[in-house]
């Protein structure tokens, strides 16, 4: 993501020979996770799943993976909503942004959004929310002929509502904090109308990810809700209906980097010189600290006569 107030001074930052170690383990663990973790997760899962699949009945595993899957989805929704969040104290409060999201404070916020999955993968694992394989949808998903587990499914419906809303109004807000920027900007303002594009990319890019989660809950909700009732051999002459919430689930944990890379200029570059191997004097401590307090200053001055303009 481009640069903003949720950044530390960077003349705090560990020096060059540090960072490249830092930067080098963070690459060793993603290219375990990327070439071991996710592959040998991709086998197991399809491996329960074809098993489960091409058998009858349901099987013990299903209450567990079932509330991993949920709480996953309900932790991820958290940081999402944190990201919507910083956004809009970014945009219309920056000084207080870069006192409330700095990174070790960013941290914990991260770390509770995994707690908060946690603490939901507890509550779902309790046999008053029971999951089992639907192996014509080719998901887990609730069990709705007991009535607990019909009460956990509109739970789980309310608490990303909630979520999604939030989001929702945040991301108003950076529209309308965009929008008063417009106003106030000098036609001849450069550097001002940077910004504006600058921010404008940022917002458009988390924005899409909020609306593909809006859609992927719509489905997820909706569509099994309109077929669990049909009779098997309807569900076989149906079951193609279901591909798209598959397809969303891999859409959903795959297509955040997509977006950052066909919209963020700064993460284009800075992976391009990562895979070249390029180094430049613009990316020392000293010159991302000068850049960064000339954008965040020129941010601060644009919303300055925006309110002065009003």
């Amino acid at each position: 993501m481009d640069t903003n107030c949720t950044e530390e001074d960077l003349t705090a930052c560990p020096s060059v020979e540090n960072n490249v170690l830092i930067g080098s383990a963070y690459v060793l663990f993603a290219i375990i996770d990327i070439l071991l973790y996710v592959p040998c997760m991709i086998i197991f899962m399809h491996l329960v799943s074809g098993i489960i699949t091409v058998t009858d009945g349901t099987t013990k595993i299903d209450a567990v993976f079932g509330p991993v899957v949920i709480s996953a989805w309900l932790g991820y929704l958290a940081i999402t909503t944190v990201q919507a969040i910083n956004r809009l104290c970014h945009m219309a409060f920056p000084r207080k942004a870069a006192v409330f999201f700095k990174t070790d404070l960013t941290k914990i916020y991260v770390l509770l959004c995994y707690v908060y999955a946690f603490v939901w993968f507890v509550v779902f694992s309790t046999p008053y929310a029971d999951f089992i394989y639907h192996k014509n949808m080719a998901m887990f998903y609730y069990n709705d002929t007991v009535q607990t587990s019909e009460w956990a499914h509109l739970m789980e419906f309310i608490i990303c509502g909630i979520q999604l809303g939030i989001v929702g109004l945040c991301y108003i807000g950076v529209i309308k904090s965009i929008q008063s920027m417009r106003r106030g900007m000098a036609t001849d303002a450069v550097e001002a109308q940077n910004v504006k594009a600058q921010e404008t990319r940022i917002t458009v890019q988390l924005m899409l990810i909020f609306l593909l989660h809006c859609s992927f809950i719509l489905l997820w909700m909706i569509v099994p809700e309109v077929y669990e009732h049909l009779e098997f051999d309807i569900y076989q002459a149906a079951w193609s209906k279901f591909w798209i919430l598959n397809l969303y689930w891999i859409i959903i944990n795959g297509i955040n980097p997509v977006i950052f890379l066909a919209i963020n200029k700064t993460v284009r570059q800075k992976v391009y010189k990562l895979v070249t191997g390029q180094r430049s004097s613009s990316n020392t401590v000293s010159g991302q600290h000068t850049s960064y307090s000339h954008r965040t200053s020129t941010r601060l001055q644009v919303i300055a006569s925006s309110h002065t303009a009003q």
